[in-house]
């Protein structure tokens, strides 16, 4: 007995171009209802084009698009909505004012009926309800907080309860783990689950690939815009998925040869603020140290601690063996300390080209009497984007790079103030593994130039594989040490984590009604 093919999505000879620049050629790929599928490709591929052309946000230049066999012509996000078609954006598309009970209903207000009649209590309500039913309530806090008070892994969980509050028959996930923990992971994914089995059609996006293989169907890869490659998660492993993605074979990443570490650059002595306690760190010059912790452990608020992002209330900070109480990070800036943010959308300047976006942090020193040197600042960008190899002119928009090439410019920007200590906070959040690699080969030179280095991730494998030391953070108190590959067990057991997401079935009764 065969069980009946249902397409959800089928795209045929699918194209965009924007002036002389075709963004994705020629795609034609099918979707089977209760599936999922794993969209793969390096940042740039084709990956958001598409999921803009499916989801109504770009118009296709040419190509069709059936939803559940049935032509589509979609003109808007909102003609696709009502047929189905919901996209967790990598950055959620929240309104930071509202709650996050407000926020999940917000479709509500589309046609101008209903949520505003809601009492609060009822309104509250429908979101517990919600939220337990997708197994998501523990990672949230009551949904009357607003979401400008939420980490960044809690906007996601808030923005995939949004678009499950719909009846979505082809969900896009992009990006959906990058920021989670690996008990939200787990949740995430059993969710997926759960969602499958009831019939939609789940599409991920994801870098993190190991994470991603333990509960996708198939897999399609795109590169240049194309369609390379489709097939089941067996056909396509992660090594040739990797290949195809890059359209080479990737050789192994080499770690640079370092020199003894140097002097201390960072000395952090008891240091308390809002959201750390007692805190001691020391940073060598020429020395990798990596921060470990689940979300809200105090990762970032350790790093902002350092750089005059966060009041420090108690304790010493010094560095070159110089105490120092920055009341500002453009005053960390002068003293030779730089830390990136680990949300892209926040920290680029939108409306500016590349340019501007790596000189941002140096115009006072290619400024001349307070007048800024054009030359200087095109020179300033055109060198990093040789040197780090960033896809797109320094003349282009920030936002018409990928994501991976955004975080780039991003890092350049903070290497071309010449700092003493960089504070990397989630370097490698949501791009591809190519460029994965290329950020962490680049964090090893130049720490054997004797750049003192805290990085910040959520994922403890790369931390161990490019960091000389991981401290691991909890409760805003640094709780242990580790090195080198054996010190995995120690990190895992320390984050009180497993690291890889169970594989056991859903129980289908978490669905939504």
């Amino acid at each position: 007995m065969t069980t009946e093919r249902r397409l959800a999505l089928g795209v045929a000879s699918l194209g965009k171009t924007f002036g002389a620049v075709t963004a994705l050629s020629d795609v034609t790929l099918e979707v089977e209802a209760g599936s999922v599928l794993a969209l793969l490709g390096e940042n740039g591929a084709g990956k958001s084009t598409f999921i803009s052309l499916v989801s109504g946000a770009v118009t296709p230049s040419s190509g069709t698009i059936e939803i559940s066999g049935e032509p589509a012509r979609l003109n808007s996000p909102h003609d696709a909505a009502r047929l189905g078609i919901q996209v967790v954006h990598q950055e959620p598309k929240l309104t930071n004012e509202g709650s996050i009970a407000e926020n999940i209903f917000l479709a509500d207000y589309a046609g101008g009926t209903g949520l505003q009649l809601v009492s609060l209590r009822r309104r509250v309500q429908r979101a517990e309800t919600l939220l337990s039913k997708l197994g998501l309530a523990d990672g949230l806090p009551p949904v009357t907080t607003s979401v400008h008070r939420l980490s960044a892994a809690q906007r996601q969980l808030v923005a995939i309860a949004k678009a499950m509050a719909t009846e979505a028959r082809v969900l896009f996930l992009d990006e959906p783990n990058s920021s989670l923990t690996p008990r939200e992971t787990t949740q995430l994914w059993n969710l997926v689950r759960a969602l499958r089995d009831s019939g939609v059609a789940v599409i991920v996006v994801s870098h993190r690939l190991s994470e991603l293989y333990q509960v996708v169907d198939r897999v399609a890869v795109l590169r240049d815009g194309r369609l390379v490659a489709t097939g089941t998660a067996a056909e396509i492993p992660i090594p040739r998925a990797v290949e195809l993605m890059a359209g080479r074979q990737s050789a192994p990443v080499k770690r640079a040869e370092r020199p003894a570490r140097g002097d201390v650059v960072l000395q952090m002595e008891g240091v308390h603020t809002r959201s750390v306690h007692g805190v001691d760190l020391t940073v060598h010059a020429g020395e990798v140290v990596g921060l470990a912790g689940l979300v809200g452990a105090g990762r970032t608020e350790i790093g902002l601690a350092a750089c005059g992002g966060e009041p420090v209330l108690a304790g010493r900070v010094s560095i070159d063996g110089r105490e120092r109480r920055f009341r500002s990070p453009r005053a960390a800036l002068r003293a030779g300390v730089v830390m990136t943010s680990e949300e892209r959308r926040r920290a680029v300047f939108a409306s500016h080209d590349v340019t501007f976006n790596i000189a941002g942090s140096s115009l006072e020193r290619l400024s001349r009497l307070g007048v800024l040197s054009r030359g200087r600042e095109r020179g300033l960008a055109g060198d990093w984007v040789r040197r780090l190899a960033l896809r797109g002119s320094p003349g282009s928009p920030i936002l018409s790079l990928s994501g991976g090439n955004q975080q780039k410019a991003l890092l350049a920007r903070a290497l071309a103030v010449k700092p003493r200590l960089v504070i990397l906070d989630e370097p490698t959040h949501g791009i591809d593994v190519n460029t994965k690699a290329e950020i962490s080969a680049l964090v090893g030179r130049l720490a054997a130039e004797g750049l003192a280095v805290i990085f910040i991730s959520s994922e403890v494998e790369e931390l161990l594989g490019v960091a000389d030391r991981v401290a691991v953070v909890r409760d805003g108190r640094i709780v242990q040490e580790a090195s080198g590959t054996d010190g995995i067990g120690l990190v895992a057991a320390a984050l009180g984590e497993t690291l890889t997401p169970r594989t056991e079935p859903s129980d289908r009764s978490g669905l939504p009604s």
